[in-house]
């Protein structure tokens, strides 16, 4: 096929030329027409390679027909000019691997007597037009004692070389240079390995040592081209040919690994190809955008939802191949990493250096390496695959290169018997409840292939894209990752922050070690879809846990709180966690004390696991919230106490026990009756005397003005802003758009109302885009706009608007993804999904206004560009109807 559309394109540029003489539009009609044969030849199926090697053909037979040109015309002057010079194809272009939109490297080789003005000739000749053509060059001109120079000081260019070909002019000077380079190679072969090693340490760094991220980089992620193209070049320094069917004939991989390699980087290339032509420009990530273009384009099948995931799992199958094999290769071609190289990488597996030597069940253990004492020792008692990670988490230890080249040659010898063998079984639990130290050992199991062969059910949700907005990992990795975080929880001390906390939390449980089951199986249920995940992957994890041979006790907790896994985040993002009657049915949920512990602890590893930023201090105080005034009620009320009635009688003690509390203890009680009930529940001393002492300021004022109170918190990147005020209509309206136009980024709020009409909200602050948040001229510009939409509420549309529909934001752009409605205990429950952007808050709670409803609580939640906002709703006696307000709010333009 490769072979066929070269000649194909060959033939086309030759007849095309042939049409007439060599002429600059001749040129240009030849690349044109040959681009889009070939872009043809890609859409109708053709491989990434050959499309690659028909565009060399291309550019090849431009950059022969112009030097042929210009030599005809010189050498009436010059007879001898074609043997002083050359012309050199580098790096990609020099593989025959150029990409439709890629850069043409060039390298013109001369000879110590070419002239400048000659130089000066040929690059006008050859390099202009190729230009006007639309070709994106990258070009040198130099001699080889200048190239050899330059290659000692820059490994970049050298390892170009190894790539190079004549494409026209004098052989014996490319021959002659080509025997020089070699020979350079051999006596520095060591030195550029080590120098493409750091390229490809820092290459790997750069994508956080996982190819599994949601928009990757077909290129230059791991796994990527280019790590194939590393393959190769120490390929071509060890044994002087670039071909990887080299290290297949020198038995260094087998034949399996060899077609999996070739098939892998020819789809990545197809893929890099496409997105080429799709973009009509030179771009190596795999956007989301585009996921479902690149998709339908290489004739994946299915609804959308199924070809994005069938794509994408073939993206990162391909990367997984290619990051195996070359590490495999490079171990068993014995190439050792440089020690700057070790300590910058990320280690696959932990290493806690020893200068005692252990012994132990065929394996030998020294300085945080383990090795096999003998060949075979899979082999002699396969039982020890599993058993390798269990000692290198007793010892500190990661296997060896030629241990691991050993372990990826044994793993076929897992199957239904050594899975259904109680002592494998006992093996693996014990890895995974190894408190603090099951991440690094699960890491090494899984990258070699032994865990989804040894838990087929993982095997399914392995290299399987989540197209939910706020994960960056695929499904497998996220799992990883997840129990990273609870051996970060484990192995806490008093100055690890949040991870005490949890820590805390976690050990004073009877069974703390179920965590790591429970966040090993909980997206299990994946691999039959996102939707219902929670409830298949309950089911899935029984039959698992009872391979196992755990007790029907300990399965029965572990399946439940996978089942119910989202349940905790869900609630506090769509409750109002102040109203007693949701705080009982949150615990009526859970049940007990244990079972809330473990919800706890695995909603903030799941949560932390899906991408950098997801999880922030707002939602820890929710979360914690939730977990602390639910623990409260389960332990009061199996002691049969009013809890509400204890916080309210503790909160009057304090304040009496106070002298510094100016107010009477009649003032403090006729604020507690004009409260909600469970208001003491949810604010503490410092917080009630902040409200009493803003509503007293609220009398003294003989306008409408509100009183108004700043609550630092610089520990947590965001700032309070207590508003006290008489209840009016649009009230809420009015506050987020004098925070919004301020320039604050609303992360959540609280809506207090006593009985007697004066409203305390406070709103959870963050700057927008980074903005100032302690500012005092921000806090003065919101007290004005406040006063402005106090007066008027319509007094800062002008300004919302400029920040609504800003140049990234156009008018008549979809805002509104997606809006539910429903009627609960007499009050209306409204959750949206919105793509965010500034003064997005303010829009919806306007048309709330403008629809006649009352906001009585509301809850923004934001994660990668999308908002998921919920409100509840009160409807005044002139509001129009639940099907207007949701027209109202999704045509949000």
């Amino acid at each position: 096929m490769n072979a066929c559309l070269e000649n194909a394109t060959l033939e086309l540029c030759r007849n095309i030329i042939a049409e007439k003489h060599i002429t600059k539009d001749s040129i240009g009609k030849m690349l044109s027409q040959s681009r889009e044969f070939i872009k043809l030849a890609h859409s109708n199926g053709a491989s990434g390679k050959s499309v690659c090697a028909a565009t060399s053909v291309s550019a090849d037979f431009a950059v022969k027909t112009l030097w042929e040109n210009f030599i005809s015309r010189r050498r009436k002057k010059d007879s001898t000019l074609e043997e002083k010079l050359c012309i050199l194809a580098l790096g990609g272009y020099g593989r025959r691997e150029l990409s439709p939109n890629s850069d043409i490297d060039i390298l013109f080789l001369y000879k110590d007597n070419v002239s400048e003005e000659i130089k000066k000739q040929v690059a006008d000749s050859i390099m202009y037009p190729l230009w006007d053509f639309g070709l994106k060059l990258g070009h040198k001109s130099t001699t080889p004692a200048e190239a050899i120079d330059q290659m000692s000081k820059d490994p970049t260019f050298k390892t170009s070389l190894l790539d190079m070909r004549i494409l026209c002019g004098s052989e014996q000077l490319f021959y002659s240079f080509e025997k020089n380079f070699n020979s350079i190679c051999q006596s520095t072969k060591v030195e550029h390995f080590a120098s493409l090693m750091r390229l490809k340490c820092e290459r790997h760094n750069a994508y956080n040592w996982t190819p599994y991220i949601q928009e990757p980089n077909i290129k230059n992620g791991i796994g990527g081209l280019r790590d194939f193209q590393t393959i190769r070049w120490k390929t071509r320094l060890n044994f002087g040919n670039a071909d990887t069917i080299e290290l297949l004939r020198r038995g260094i991989i087998n034949v399996r690994e060899y077609k999996r390699l070739r098939r892998a980087f020819d789809f990545l290339l197809r893929v890099r190809n496409d997105l080429h032509y799709t973009t009509s420009r030179a771009t190596e990530i795999l956007d989301l955008e585009r996921q479902i273009i690149v998709a339908e384009h290489l004739g994946f099948n299915g609804s959308d939802e199924e070809r994005i995931e069938a794509l994408m799992f073939k993206v990162y199958d391909s990367f997984r191949v290619i990051d195996a094999v070359a590490k495999t290769t490079r171990k068993r071609m014995g190439i050792q990493l440089p020690k700057d190289v070790i300590s910058a990488m990320h280690q696959i597996g932990s290493r806690v250096p020893r200068n005692k030597k252990f012994s132990i069940d065929g394996f030998s253990i020294y300085r945080g390496e383990i090795t096999a004492s003998r060949s075979g020792v899979f082999r002699r008692k396969p039982s020890r695959i599993l058993k390798l990670f269990e000692y290198c988490q007793i010892y500190g230890c990661a296997p060896s290169d030629s241990l691991e080249v050993a372990l990826a040659d044994a793993r076929d010898m897992i199957d239904d018997e050594f899975r259904a063998n109680p002592d494998n079984c006992r093996t693996f639990l014990s890895v995974l409840q190894n408190r603090g130290s099951v991440f690094p050992a699960l890491e090494v199991m899984h990258y070699w292939g032994v865990l989804g062969r040894f838990i087929p059910e993982f095997k399914e949700i392995t290299c399987m894209v989540q197209r939910e907005f706020y994960h960056r990992y695929t499904a497998d990795i996220h799992t990883l990752n997840a129990i990273s975080h609870l051996d970060k929880i484990f192995c806490a001390g008093k100055k690890d922050g949040i991870y005490w906390d949890y820590h805390k939390v976690i050990t004073g449980m009877r069974s703390p070690l179920s965590a790591y089951l429970i966040l090993f199986l909980h997206d299990i249920g994946k691999g039959d879809g996102i939707r219902g995940h929670a409830d298949v992957g309950a089911d899935i994890a029984q039959k698992i846990l009872a391979r196992f041979g755990l007790s029907e006790a300990e399965i029965e907790t572990i399946v439940f709180v996978i089942r119910n896994h989202l349940e905790m985040a869900r609630f506090w993002q769509r409750h109002d966690l102040e109203d007693e009657a949701e705080i009982k049915k949150f615990t009526k949920l859970v049940g007990d004390e244990e079972t809330l512990k473990l919800l706890y602890v695995i909603t903030f590893c799941d949560a932390m696991a899906t991408s950098d930023g997801f999880w922030n201090s707002y939602k820890q105080g929710l979360h914690q919230t939730l977990f602390h005034e639910a623990l409260e009620r389960i332990r009061n009320e199996s002691l049969g106490e009013n809890f509400a009635e204890i916080k309210r009688k503790k909160i009057i003690k304090e304040f009496s026990e106070d002298e510094n509390f100016v107010q009477d203890k009649a003032s403090l009680e006729e604020h507690l009756m004009n409260m909600p009930q469970n208001y003491v529940v949810f604010h503490n001393k410092a917080d009630i005397a902040m409200h009493m002492r803003l509503i007293e300021v609220l009398r003294k004022k003989k306008t409408a003005k509100p009183a108004v109170e700043w609550i630092d918190d610089p520990n947590r990147s965001m700032i309070r802003v207590c508003v006290v005020s008489h209840d009016r209509r649009g009230l809420y309206a009015s506050i987020t758009s004098a925070l919004t136009v301020a320039g604050f980024d609303i992360l959540g709020s609280k809506i207090l109302t006593r009985t007697d009409g004066i409203t305390i909200d406070t709103f959870y602050l963050a700057g927008i885009s980074g903005g100032e948040l302690y500012s005092q001229k921000v806090r003065e510009r919101f007290i004005r706009k406040l006063n402005f939409v106090f007066e008027d509420i319509h007094s800062l549309d002008e300004e919302l608007d400029g920040m609504f529909y800003s140049y990234k934001n156009r008018r008549g752009e979809n805002v509104i993804s997606s809006v539910k409605i429903k009627e609960h205990t007499g009050k209306i429950v409204l959750r949206i999904k919105a793509k965010d952007r500034a003064g997005l808050l303010s829009k919806i709670t306007r048309v709330f206004f403008d629809c006649g409803y009352d906001i009585i609580f509301a809850r923004a939640n934001t994660d990668g560009g999308w908002v998921h906002d919920t409100f509840h709703l009160l409807k005044n006696k002139n509001a129009c109807s639940l099907d207007t307000l949701k027209c109202s709010l999704e045509e949000l333009k």
